[in-house]
């Protein structure tokens, strides 16, 4: 049909979703988007920027190609260290408990995307909360 199939309908579902949450982070960590380029790439002038030390873009801009929150710990653990050091965070852990769960981001060693999954959704609570 049209040269398209499902598989590649659902790839570029989920590359977008992903785009979109490592945006969400990215943001949350202190990048911008780009005046020049757009919205599909950041830059960070801030001097106390955390970025893993592989990082080497020179000009602090990156194409949201560059941002990999959803697969390297390299990159999650530091949003998680600010997010834990927020002093919202003992609200969200109050909003967000239930008898399943006490809330919470959870380093889920086996799974990197149960932890980023926990990241994203606090990052949207504290985007709409505070």
């Amino acid at each position: 049909m049209f040269g398209v199939n499902l598989t590649n309908i659902i790839f570029i579902q989920i590359n977008t979703m992903i785009k979109t949450n490592n945006k969400l982070i990215a943001e949350f960590m202190g990048w911008k988007t780009h005046p020049k380029y757009g919205k599909n790439y950041l830059q960070n002038n801030d001097k106390n920027r955390i970025l893993p030390p592989y990082y080497t873009n020179i000009n602090n801009n990156g194409s949201l190609s560059d941002f990999i929150y959803n697969i390297s710990w390299d990159w999650l653990i530091p949003v998680i260290d600010k997010i834990k050091s927020k002093d919202c965070y003992v609200e969200y852990l109050n909003n967000t408990s239930n008898m399943i769960s006490d809330g919470g981001i959870y380093i889920n060693t086996k799974f990197i995307k149960n932890t980023y999954n926990d990241v994203i959704d606090f990052i949207k609570w504290y985007n709409k909360n505070v």
